[in-house]
């Protein structure tokens, strides 16, 4: 009977391999169809499309809990969304790339020519394109790093900066994965954001919203 069972255990695992091996594939596959895609864009106008306005939004990094900020020119994790933390968000309709505008200084997040990642740019140029992924926590794509070939975006454990790694499944394993909060008019007070702070704890927490703060847009905290 133990025989069998260590063979038993052995198929399911190796079965659980194949999976994840196929996973694996998939997730590639679909990396080159949207890197063809925005390469198109680029080449065609036609195939890039207009950047329409989808919403504000917030970027949490799923890790720490806590919430892409701007202070100056330079991208930070803070503990508390504030509405510094509040991006406009700007998706192309025909290639489906994205673009992150700051409320507050009204410029674009992107990557400068040497390769750091900040909020500089007066307007959404291929310099700051980015694949976001709006409907469950995922990783970002800075489309313009690597000569256009895009990088995932990896965030330093001792620093905090964002960095482009590169576009592999390797690095995508290894990026940060960010959730999408998406805001409305009932998360302002004089068209400024209510403060929303994350309560420490365990992976699964829920969010401690301040009591003027009615309610979370989207159950994006569920």
């Amino acid at each position: 009977m133990s025989r069998m069972g260590t063979v038993m255990s052995g198929a399911i695992a190796g079965q659980i391999d194949q999976v994840n091996g196929m996973t694996d594939q998939v997730d590639d596959m679909q990396d080159e169809t949207r890197a063809l895609t925005r390469m198109a864009g680029r080449m065609h106008s036609k195939v890039r499309g207009k950047p329409v306005m989808r919403g504000w939004i917030a970027l949490q990094h799923v890790a720490s809990g806590k919430y892409l900020d701007l202070v100056g020119e330079e991208l930070v994790l803070a503990q508390q969304l504030r509405n510094t933390g509040r991006w406009e968000a700007h998706e192309r309709d025909g290639d489906g790339v994205s673009g992150l505008k700051s409320v507050v200084s009204r410029r674009w997040v992107g990557q400068s020519m040497t390769g750091k990642i900040r909020c500089r740019a007066s307007a959404f140029g291929t310099w700051e394109e980015w694949d976001i992924c709006y409907d469950r926590p995922a990783a970002l794509l800075c489309c313009s790093a690597n000569s256009g070939g895009g990088g995932w975006v990896i965030v330093d454990e001792e620093t905090e900066k964002l960095v482009a790694g590169d576009g592999t499944l390797k690095d995508k394993k290894r990026a940060a994965m960010w959730r999408v909060i998406e805001i409305d008019e009932s998360m302002l007070a004089g068209g400024r954001l209510k403060s929303i702070v994350p309560e420490n704890g365990k992976k699964g927490r829920k969010e401690q919203v301040s009591d003027h703060a009615t309610r979370i847009a989207c159950g994006a905290y569920q």
